[in-house]
């Protein structure tokens, strides 16, 4: 949660706000900072039917639904001078899509000790399939409480921090 990641789903129980009150709910949870700097924590829930976010036609989250795309990078326009670059993701379990901000994402620097390019540290932040040197292929996603989607079960990311410390 800390790291700005959502869980698995998580079963909550005999939960009460004022005059609403559940006995069981199926949630991922996940926490946002408030304008104020706080953090809240943030209940998602699962959605009898996915609504499909400003940014995305029928027709792309159609195929987010569906499957036949994991991904969609876009350019919204905030106004004439200002463009924001956007992923979209379809979380299949609570049917919710996801937004994310490539600029937040974290890019290995290394991935199974081999360093990344510029273009495949791009690939990554923008949500798309990098191919290493041993055959490795890997994805950025904001669905899994983990960030890498890759074909191998085991795989060793890097990222360099302040001071020359390797995480």
């Amino acid at each position: 949660l800390l790291s700005g990641r959502r869980t698995s789903l998580r079963k909550l129980s005999d939960i009460g706000d004022g005059h609403l009150h559940i006995n069981e709910i199926d949630v991922k949870l996940s926490l946002k900072k408030e304008d104020s700097g706080k953090l809240q924590l943030q209940a998602h829930p699962i959605n009898r039917y996915p609504e499909s976010p400003a940014g995305l036609d029928e027709h792309e989250a159609a195929q987010l639904i569906s499957g036949e795309k994991m991904i969609i990078y876009k350019k919204l326009k905030e106004s004439e001078l200002n463009s924001l670059d956007v992923i979209f993701e379809y979380d299949p379990e609570t049917r919710e899509f996801i937004k994310t901000d490539p600029k937040k994402i974290s890019v290995p620097d290394r991935v199974n000790g081999e360093e990344l390019s510029p273009g495949q540290r791009e690939q990554f932040r923008k949500g798309e399939v990098v191919e290493i040197s041993d055959g490795t292929k890997f994805r950025y996603t904001g669905i899994d409480p983990d960030p890498i989607r890759a074909d191998r079960m085991l795989l060793i990311a890097s990222i360099l921090i302040d001071g020359g410390l390797t995480y």
